[in-house]
């Protein structure tokens, strides 16, 4: 099974603060650094984590191991109550994730939840 480690973060440089997420691919053993596009209120690390999420499942990784406990939870209720993401500010990203992993019909997408901070080489590489 195809797996990709997912993580968002936020640093600083130049006095800039720059928001992305990493998807490492241990198959291969690349990093893909992903930009989630966001300005404003909608630039934060959750939905880096999601844009993350979004190009691994687009690009048919069917376990996305990721530390975001949020994100995942996310994703399962738009999974289970799709109204009340209606005005959400990361629906678009969602409505993408959910779309991709109901119309995977021949492997079901997994998502695993990686420990934060440990030394888990798939998660500290995406980091």
């Amino acid at each position: 099974m195809k797996i990709a480690y997912i993580d968002g973060s936020c640093i600083r440089h130049d006095r800039q603060q720059i928001i992305g997420a990493g998807v490492y691919i241990p198959d291969t053993n690349r990093i893909h650094h992903v930009n989630p596009n966001g300005s404003n209120i909608t630039n934060n690390v959750h939905k880096a984590e999601l844009a993350g999420i979004a190009a691994a499942v687009n690009r048919d990784y069917f376990l996305i191991a990721t530390d975001s406990e949020s994100t995942m939870r996310q994703i399962r209720k738009q999974i289970r109550y799709p109204e009340l993401h209606t005005y959400h500010i990361h629906r678009n990203l969602l409505e993408t994730i959910i779309k991709v992993i109901r119309n995977t019909a021949a492997l079901s997408i997994k998502f695993l939840k990686a420990k934060a901070h440990t030394y888990i080489i798939g998660n500290k590489r995406a980091d």
